[in-house]
């Protein structure tokens, strides 16, 4: 019987819109929660995620599918919401 095992980290980086100091103390927390919730929602497991005001870093493990395209797409997305 044959597995498959992945244990592919990544350290993803995105910057706010026009790298505007956005994320004031007072979102900041609720977002960087509502993004890791967001990993783990397609499948992935949130590791860290924290930044600045002006740009996320998010370590996570990648889930097997989707493609670390289609999911930082997806985790764009929900977050400028």
């Amino acid at each position: 019987m044959s597995h498959t095992y992945t244990n592919i980290l990544i350290h993803a980086l995105f910057s706010t819109k026009d790298r505007q100091p956005s994320l004031s103390p007072e979102i900041r927390d609720e977002t960087f929660r509502y993004l890791g919730g967001t990993i783990n929602a397609l499948g992935g497991q949130s590791l860290l995620v924290n930044g600045p005001r002006d740009h996320v870093h998010m370590l996570f493990l990648h889930p097997r599918t989707p493609s670390i395209a289609d999911l930082m797409e997806k985790v764009k997305a929900n977050s400028s919401g």
